[in-house]
């Protein structure tokens, strides 16, 4: 009887779980970037949302606790837009009002000589993002995609602070 109940209980447990449902575990090896099994559990760690891109790209837009809203690209996928073992990060703004290109150039070289966990960009009109690239090289473990995922996101003052403002993080 005993073992009955437990059985019972067990059972319960797993139908009460959605199909495919995982959570956070540091060791779990991601191989997709991209799957559901293994962005839902790293995003819900770190406090993230995410939600589809319009149209078929398989992006998605990423908000961040901090505030951060970014746009996540797959690439490296072998089926079409799915199973993907890398993603491009890019957190993008406007051009900062009465500042010149060749000073936002100067201000994201900085940037970029102080920074090597994330990349600032100057587009030709004036508007700036900064980047970050994920690769899971065949298999990588939940808590580096976590670390990953945070690094980026804790790059957001750095960067408005030294690009977007022209000041120090010193």
């Amino acid at each position: 009887m005993k073992y009955l109940a437990t059985a019972l209980c067990a059972g319960a447990m797993m139908m009460a779980a959605p199909a495919g449902a995982q959570e956070f575990r540091e060791s779990t090896i991601v191989k997709f970037l991209d799957a559901e099994s293994a962005m839902k559990p790293v995003m819900d760690e770190i406090g993230a949302t995410y939600t589809d891109m319009d149209g078929d790209t398989g992006g998605k837009r990423i908000v961040f606790s901090n505030g951060l809203i970014t746009y996540a690209e797959f690439r490296v996928c072998s089926n079409g837009n799915s199973n993907c073992e890398g993603m491009r990060l890019l957190a993008s703004y406007g051009a900062p009002e009465g500042v010149s290109r060749t000073e936002l150039m100067r201000r994201a070289n900085e940037f970029n000589s102080l920074y090597n966990t994330a990349k600032a960009v100057v587009r030709d009109d004036g508007s700036v993002y900064y980047t970050r690239y994920l690769i899971s090289d065949g298999g990588i473990s939940m808590e580096n995609y976590r670390v990953g995922l945070s690094v980026f996101q804790n790059m957001r003052e750095p960067f408005e602070t030294i690009v977007l403002e022209g000041g120090s993080t010193e």
